[in-house]
This record gives C-alpha cells, structure tokens and sequence, in this order.
C-alpha cells in the first residue's frame, strides 16, 4: 500500500512545476518532522500496521542530512527517475 504524504489541501491551488523546483537538497523542518511523524502514527492505526512504516521522500534534488532527517528511511531523486 502506497501512502502520499502531502502538505497540500486537497482544493489548495497548485503552484507553477518552476516555483516548486529546488537547485538545493530538501531540508526538513521540526514542525513537518512532528507533521509527518504524526501522520505515520495515524496511518499505523488506521490500517492495525504492526510491523512499522517506512517513509521514503521523492524530491527533485534529494534530501539534506540533518537533525530532522534521521527518521526517513530511504530518499529518491529526479536522477533516480530520468535517464538522461
């Protein structure tokens, strides 16, 4: 089962695809750490998950290491999904 974790409301208007790429790593913040642990929670106990949730980001330039990052599991890039 596949779980999208997004901060976006689903009616909220989208933003352009270049206002939302980044030329710099993803930096998690505490406030969207406590976000998506508490999500991570919520889904456990929606679907009675007893062995754990492993968190994945997909961003287009990866994920800067750090405080707040040592929870997410595994990372995947914009190189990751395109072969040039």
């Amino acid at each position: 089962m596949i779980l999208a974790l997004t901060s976006r409301a689903p009616f909220e208007r989208k933003k352009s695809i270049s206002s939302t790429l980044r030329e710099h790593p993803y930096v998690i913040s505490k406030d969207y750490e406590e976000k998506l642990k508490s999500r991570r929670l919520l889904f456990m106990d929606a679907t009675s998950e007893s062995k754990g949730v492993v968190l994945t980001m997909i961003t287009p330039n990866g994920l800067k290491k750090g405080l707040h990052s040592s929870f997410i599991h595994s990372e995947i890039t914009a190189k990751d999904l395109f072969f040039e």
